[in-house]
């Protein structure tokens, strides 16, 4: 079927453009808030074991806790309700002068859930904020990821392609570190409708 080719096509585009491995996926979706969904599910999937898709959230005994700016878009909130997780176990960071994810409040914020007993498991990245464009600093949200052995998510809705153009490009610096990515064609990549993608490192 020819649009299977074609997604595979753009998934090997993407990878490349992204800096992923050869053995990476990507799915299209209806927008990023689907695909940030998505990258939620999968991270929590991560953190539970595949059993949970069998035996529901409840059924485990980690408390999942997740990570994002207070400029995140309001979808990754209605993402942790939709998988189960609970809006309150999304950590809204605080903003620095810069608009981006304030990195101390985000050290501090995951060492006080441990101390609590919870299990932090995804910290999102936001490549273009809605409401001011700004681009958090996504090398180092990936170096804490690393350490904290957290899934990194990046929702690069308005922000992502924006790696195509030359002078932009730099301020997406360590997008290629991040686990999973959303993103939009329907915004950089101009296309005529609603083309949501979820790139994923890990296709297994």
């Amino acid at each position: 079927h020819m649009p299977i080719e074609v997604e595979r096509q753009i998934t090997r585009w993407l990878s490349q453009l992204f800096e992923f491995p050869g053995t990476a996926t990507g799915l299209f979706v209806t927008g990023t808030s689907m695909a940030n969904l998505l990258g939620v599910l999968i991270a929590s999937r991560r953190a539970l074991g595949l059993d949970v898709r069998r035996n529901g959230v409840a059924a485990g005994h980690k408390h999942l806790v997740a990570y994002a700016s207070a400029a995140a878009h309001g979808c990754i909130a209605q993402a942790m309700d939709l998988s189960g997780l609970g809006t309150a176990a999304l950590r809204v960071i605080p903003l620095n002068d810069r608009h981006q994810i304030d990195l101390a409040e985000l050290k501090t914020a995951i060492a006080q859930d441990r101390a609590a007993g919870l299990t932090p498991f995804v910290v999102v990245g936001t490549a273009g904020a809605v409401d001011t464009g700004a681009i958090d600093d996504l090398a180092a949200l990936a170096a804490i990821a690393r350490k904290e052995e957290l899934w990194f998510h990046v929702d690069g809705a308005i922000g992502a392609l924006a790696i195509m153009a030359r002078d932009i490009a730099p301020r997406l610096a360590g997008i290629q570190h991040a686990d999973s990515i959303a993103l939009d064609f329907h915004k950089w990549g101009q296309v005529p409708y609603d083309a949501g993608f979820i790139l994923v490192r890990d296709g297994a």
